[in-house]
């Protein structure tokens, strides 16, 4: 009896996989992977933690459910014996189907002769068994040979690392998921790690805070680098990794300046245990400790010897410093306590070219006064634009002016920096001040950025990015897209092959913003994307960067007619904008699209609301164009709500107040003068419409934004389609088409579609050929409800589009009683040229006198 028992336990023990009291992880990339592998044998490769026998779990639960013959084996040196007598069994009643061996904790098996026993035995078994492994990394000659075979698939820890959605069903619903992410971040998907921190979500929330201790852990995770991982190591490579977790990264070179020992070939022995140290880059030339680890490192060393922490970091910085590793030195300069130090460190390494290269933010607690800026200049810069980051621009442009009067306009600074570098740096920061301010900015001060631009393209190709940024935004506010897209691809020709630094960020949406006007909405949301993706891997959630490309994603998302993920993207950055400094074009953009698509989804409540809350936000920063933006958004949104008599009010006032501006915006002005264009058609005064729509600048208008254009012909076409102007509304028709079809304004198409598929049908109808594609377009525009036409208007007209645009407006007038004389007037002609006018139309015609012109027009739907 007792035999039977003491067995049956030393089973349960072996062949048993293990009991979790929580519910596990979903792993379904992971599991799909093991499921398809042809390999007879994979293995899970990872660090401990890493969730190995936890995926294992889950894929014999998933055989278990399909009636598998599995054998789950929990390994260890005295077990071998045990397992491979119980896998023969299992094999026998398995008969042809197969069996399925998973054997967990290969690295338990320490024993050398014993591991290679096991390995051997593995290589052996049957085709018909197929086994799944655990272990901390790929020992032994035979499994190597195995691998190089390729009979055995390595899934690494890559692979076993948590993505940012199964970290966040892991630490549960309490953490927001920006929250989750960076705890991810942290913990780099160690599944481990993220499970102390959802048992402790005090200290788990003391990281998140900026201002608590940035080396604490909870105190779980941290015993267990104690007794788990330092338990492991040597006094001397212990002492070894307290003095590298100073370093982000660090090579043989590094090593070899703290140790007195050849302690390489011991880190790499650790690297290949997988205890928590992996190499950084492709070439094995660098390595680098895990982030929590690290973090819980430097507390040891911070707790037992602070003045040694503190040298550390200084040396760190210092030796990356002297080494040319500019972003590398800031980083680790950010950490050291000595201010005046880290300020010169910072300053050596070029600060804010490091920055907006692929730096850290340099928000150092101590500012660099205006008075030490001829000391310090390119840190005081990084500084002003770490406060334009931020949002605090008086407090900015206070600093920079202050400096720019003791430095002599930033010229008059000491030896150790180049004077031309501080002073272009300097003038981009000022077109900046400009912007902000919805200033123009001087033509001289444009001039010198082209030329420094050109100057600096080969030398320095980040300040060289950066000025193409801040002029290729200027280009865009001032609608020279053209300028905007040659000046973004000089900045990208200035980086070459790196485009992941935070410039490049800003050159994507200002080259998107430029695309968005002249080409198509497809190319920018490639720009826009990968600005996205820099954003959240260089700066973290809730920045100026996320922020801003954040918005950008929401304008695409609406000119594409998806309204929901417009405003999931517009409006969380639309309620964080008080945090950070844009530019102008892209809060226009942001509000006026966020109004757009409440409107669009029938709430206009919450529209006048987003108006209310943008008119706010232009006030407090003084933005006189976004007010008149929203004031056009407000006449849009009110013609929505039939209240139009207020609408009139609305643009009468704007338009008295662009007429006394001499100084104002010519596009925003041809955009009031549209809004009011809608509003006359609303009230039943065509003509009117017209009136206004001749008012713009057809200069202008023919290098406005494609979108712009594309109103100008819808509105135009409605106008003479009300006023039975045939001809000009099926010209301007087949224009507003190709408009959209070449830029993509799905949302834009939409709103009109109505009147296009009407004149299209006019057009039809009356024998006019369009071309294909113009036809196929208006036809992805119909809803699944057949366009009412009437019976009556079905005849085939032949010669409808013989009659000139100017004709088809004459033959409206002479229907509607005016003279020769009265037309003329109205139309700014002879009246010599209308008589010469009439006799073409009656020619056309096919008649000779008026009466019959007339009634000839009306058969043939001209009028």
């Amino acid at each position: 009896m007792g035999g039977s028992l003491k067995r049956a336990t030393v089973e349960n023990r072996l062949f048993c996989p293990p009991h979790f009291a929580d519910t596990l992880v979903p792993r379904t990339g992971l599991l799909t992977r093991l499921a398809q592998a042809d390999q007879p044998v994979a293995l899970l490769l990872g660090p401990p933690g890493s969730g190995k026998t936890a995926t294992l779990t889950l894929f014999y639960q998933n055989l278990v459910a399909q009636g598998k013959s599995v054998l789950w084996a929990n390994l260890g040196d005295g077990d071998f014996d045990a397992v491979t007598h119980q896998a023969q069994l299992s094999l026998s009643d398995a008969a042809d189907e197969g069996l399925y061996l998973l054997l967990d904790g290969l690295e338990r098996v320490s024993e050398p002769e014993m591991c290679r026993q096991m390995e051997r035995w593995i290589v052996g078994l049957p085709r018909t068994i197929r086994v799944l492994a655990t272990a901390h990394h790929l020992h032994g000659p035979v499994l190597h040979d195995l691998w190089l075979r390729g009979q055995l698939e390595r899934i690494g820890p890559e692979a076993l690392a948590l993505d940012d959605f199964e970290a966040a069903a892991l630490l549960g619903p309490r953490w927001s998921s920006a929250d989750a992410c960076l705890l991810n971040d942290l913990m780099e998907g160690w599944a481990a790690g993220l499970k102390f921190l959802a048992q402790d979500p005090t200290a788990t929330m003391a990281l998140l805070d900026p201002r608590a201790d940035s080396l604490a852990l909870p105190r779980g995770l941290g015993d267990y680098f104690d007794d788990v991982i330092c338990a492991q190591l040597s006094p001397e490579i212990l002492s070894l990794l307290l003095d590298l977790s100073a370093f982000d990264r660090f090579s043989p070179d590094i090593v070899a300046s703290l140790s007195t020992t050849k302690a390489w070939p011991e880190i790499e022995e650790l690297i290949r245990r997988g205890l928590f140290i992996q190499y950084r880059d492709a070439t094995c030339g660098w390595a680098g400790l895990h982030p929590a680890f690290a973090r819980h490192l430097q507390r040891k060393m911070r707790q037992a010897d602070p003045a040694r922490f503190e040298s550390m970091r200084i040396f760190a910085a210092n030796w990356f410093a002297e080494r040319g590793f500019a972003s590398d030195a800031v980083r680790h300069a950010i950490g050291v306590a000595d201010s005046t130090t880290a300020a010169q460190i910072i300053e050596r390494a070029g600060a804010i070219s490091v920055d907006l290269a692929d730096g850290p933010d340099l928000g150092l607690e101590v500012k660099i006064p205006p008075d030490r800026a001829g000391e310090l200049p390119m840190l005081f810069l990084s500084q002003v634009y770490n406060r334009l980051r931020h949002g605090k621009h008086h407090e900015a442009r206070i600093a920079f002016d202050a400096a720019a009067e003791l430095t002599e306009n930033y010229n008059r600074i000491e030896n150790s920096a180049d004077a031309e570098i501080v002073a272009t740096w300097a003038a981009s920061i000022e077109i900046v001040f400009y912007s902000l301010a919805d200033a123009p900015v001087p033509g001289d001060r444009i001039a010198y950025l082209e030329t420094r631009l050109l100057r600096f393209l080969d030398t320095q190709p980040i300040l060289a990015a950066v000025i193409a940024s801040v002029l290729a935004f200027f280009y865009v506010d001032t609608g020279r897209f053209s300028e905007a897209i040659r000046i973004s691809r000089l900045g990208f020709h200035a980086q070459r092959a790196d485009n992941s630094s935070k410039v490049t960020l800003f050159l994507d949406l200002h080259y998107a913003s430029a695309l968005i006007a002249t080409d198509t909405i497809d190319q920018a949301i490639a720009h826009v994307v990968h600005a996205q993706k820099l954003a959240h891997l260089e700066c973290g959630p809730h920045t100026y960067e996320v922020l801003t490309s954040q918005l950008m994603r929401g304008v695409l998302h609406y000119e594409c007619n998806e309204l929901d993920a417009a405003l999931d993207n517009l409006m969380p950055a639309l309620e964080q904008l008080r945090n950070i400094n844009g530019w102008l074009w892209l809060y226009l953009e942001g509000f006026t699209a966020a109004v757009s698509v409440h409107c669009a989804q029938g709430n206009t409540e919450k529209a006048l609301q987003q108006i209310r809350v943008g008119e706010a936000f232009a006030q407090e920063r003084n933005l006189k164009r976004l007010l008149r933006k929203l004031a056009i958004a407000r006449v849009h949104v009110l013609i929505s709500m039939g209240e139009l008599r207020d609408a009139a009010q609305q643009i009468d006032t704007l338009l008295s107040e662009l007429a006394a501006d001499k100084c104002g915006c010519r596009v925003i002005e041809s955009e009031a003068l549209l809004a009011s264009a809608l509003l006359m058609l609303e009230l039943g005064r065509p003509r009117d419409a017209l009136g206004e729509i001749e008012r713009i600048d057809m200069v202008l208008l023919g290098d406005a934004d494609l979108r712009l254009r594309f109103s100008y012909h819808c509105l135009f076409m409605r106008a003479a389609r009300t006023l039975r102007r045939y001809n000009s509304a099926v010209e301007h028709m087949s224009v507003a088409v190709g408009i959209a079809r070449q830029a993509g304004l799905a949302r834009r198409a939409a709103d009109h579609s109505k009147t296009l598929i009407d004149v299209t049908d006019l057009s039809l109808r009356s024998g006019r050929k369009l071309p294909a594609a113009v036809e196929a377009y208006v036809h992805s525009l119909r809803s699944s409800e057949p366009h009412p036409a009437s019976a009556s208007k079905t005849e085939v007209v032949g010669q409808n589009y013989a009659l000139s645009p100017r004709e088809s407006e004459i033959i409206t007038l002479v229907a509607e009683g005016l003279s020769a004389k009265e037309i003329a007037s109205q139309l700014g002609i002879s009246e010599g040229t209308v008589k010469s006018h009439r006799k073409k139309i009656h020619d056309k015609l096919g008649v000779s006198t008026r009466s019959q012109a007339i009634s000839r027009a009306r058969e043939l739907l001209i009028i």
